[in-house]
């Protein structure tokens, strides 16, 4: 038997002080649409201003829902102390210090069972419908991500890069799943993995060669123990809003509603749980967040000669580290050894 509380999980680090927003957002969608009582835990550090927590625990208690908040700082050092200093700042650097929140989540959260959710979902459905799935005692439930669901409908394919990154680590294309939202079976990964220290050696072993950091990690360690679900607990593909935007958990990756408006509907669910949260109490300030945040996106940003000589380069330096580089260092592995193992 569940138990009748949804236990949420929200881990980010905000050193300038946005996250916090868009977590507060991400709440209320599911505060809105979910009956049944539920807990929250926030993972963070010290970033977490004063301010954004008393609102973020307003918020809460507007919708008559339960918050803690586990600053998880300390389980970063004492694993900082396990590796040589260099190391770890590199990987920080990498990967940041909020991938490492969401691993620690099982030591640090007494429960049995959650959802993780990450801070740019929207949710239209009870969220309980989640809770509920059967995990088939798989340690995940999950989603499969953009190309794995178009590989599994013969919609399109990937690169050749990625076709052999996921065949280097071992995972199955068709399956590969987005790590935005999880159903996580806490009893079976406590009792099998050890996810701080298994991904330390992941990431030390494969950071040159890896995309999607902890997603791929994910993908990596439980690509025998998860359990598929349907899209529409995890929906990241273009949208059809021909009936609605009800019944769904939206996954805003890419363009964000709060820098474009790339998606009717969608974008504008954004706004409307804003308005739901203690960052926004009048309708004045939710003018003015719509104005000051889409007003400073890039794409109504005016552009002189010198942002596009800038833009130029940060595009040829993306082009060169992101694609050249890992894919010399995917070849450079794979002949090195032909399976992945930690």
């Amino acid at each position: 038997m569940l138990d009748d509380i949804v236990n949420i999980i929200i881990a980010f680090s905000d050193p300038r002080g946005t996250y916090a927003r868009h977590a507060a957002v991400t709440l209320a969608s599911v505060f809105i649409n979910t009956n049944s009582p539920v807990h929250v835990f926030l993972l963070h550090d010290e970033t977490l201003t004063d301010e954004n927590r008393t609102k973020l625990q307003e918020t809460a208690d507007l919708h008559n829902k339960e918050i803690t908040f586990i600053d998880a700082s300390g389980k970063l050092d004492s694993l900082a102390k396990k590796m040589a200093q260099r190391d770890y700042e590199a990987l920080l650097g990498k990967l940041g210090r909020g991938t490492f929140y969401r691993l620690f989540a099982i030591d640090l959260i007494p429960v049995s069972r959650a959802i993780y959710l990450d801070c740019d979902i929207l949710v239209t459905r009870d969220i309980r419908d989640l809770w509920q799935e059967d995990l088939d005692d798989k340690a995940l439930g999950v989603v499969p991500d953009y190309h794995a669901q178009n590989l599994r409908e013969n919609k399109g394919g990937i690169s050749s890069r990625t076709e052999k990154l996921w065949n280097f680590l071992g995972i199955e294309p068709t399956t590969y799943f987005n790590a935005g939202v999880l159903l996580m079976n806490f009893e079976k990964i406590r009792a099998n993995y050890n996810l701080a220290e298994q991904s330390i050696k992941f990431f030390m072993k494969y950071s040159k060669i890896i995309t999607m950091a902890d997603q791929d990690f994910l993908n990596f360690l439980f690509h025998n123990d998860k359990k598929i679900l349907p899209e529409d607990f995890n929906r990241i593909r273009p949208f059809d809003t021909s009936n609605g935007v009800d019944g769904q958990i939206f996954h805003t990756a890419s363009h964000k509603p709060y820098e474009t408006y790339t998606r009717p509907l969608i974008d504008e669910l954004y706004w409307h749980f804003l308005r739901q949260t203690a960052f926004c109490k009048r309708e004045e300030e939710l003018v003015s967040a719509m104005c000051q945040g889409l007003g400073k996106s890039y794409c109504v940003h005016l552009h002189s000669n010198a942002c596009l000589a800038r833009l130029m380069t940060q595009m040829k330096q993306n082009i060169f580290e992101g694609h050249y580089i890992k894919s010399m260092n995917l070849f450079l592995a794979t002949r090195k050894e032909k399976k992945a193992t930690i």
